[in-house]
C-alpha cells in the first residue's frame, strides 16, 4: 500500500515503521471498517479535506517536527504529502470514509 501512495516508501528499508495515517487507516479496518475502493493518486488534495487530516491524524505524527517537509511551514518547500495522507484524502474524497472517521484520531 505504501508504495503505491508514498513518494518517500523505500523498498529496502529495515524497519517497519509507517505514518500515522498508515496507522489510522489500520485502526478503522481493525474497528471493521471495509474500504470498497483504493482510488488511483491524484495530484492535488482539497484543502478543507487536508485541514481535516493535518488536525486529526498530522498533529501527533512522530515524523511531523523533524521530517515532514509537507506539513512544515517554514521551509518553503512544496513537498509531497506522505502516503498516509494521500491515501485518507482519496478515501475521504471518494466518500469511502467521512470526517467523523479521521476526527476520531484528533490528539
Amino acid at each position: 500500500m505504501c508504495e503505491r501512495y508514498c513518494d518517500y516508501f523505500k523498498r529496502d528499508r529495515e524497519d517497519e515503521s509507517v505514518c500515522r495515517g498508515i496507522m489510522a487507516l489500520q485502526r478503522l479496518h481493525e474497528a471493521g471498517h471495509v474500504f470498497e475502493n483504493f482510488p488511483d493518486r491524484g495530484n492535488e488534495i482539497d484543502p478543507e479535506i487536508d485541514a481535516i487530516i493535518a488536525r486529526s491524524v498530522c498533529a501527533e505524527c512522530e515524523w511531523r517536527d523533524a521530517d515532514c517537509d509537507y506539513r512544515d511551514t517554514g521551509a518553503g518547500l512544496k513537498a509531497s504529502p506522505c502516503g498516509g495522507v494521500v491515501l485518507l484524502a482519496l478515501l475521504l474524497a471518494a466518500g469511502e470514509i467521512d470526517k467523523k472517521d479521521i476526527q476520531k484520531f484528533d490528539p
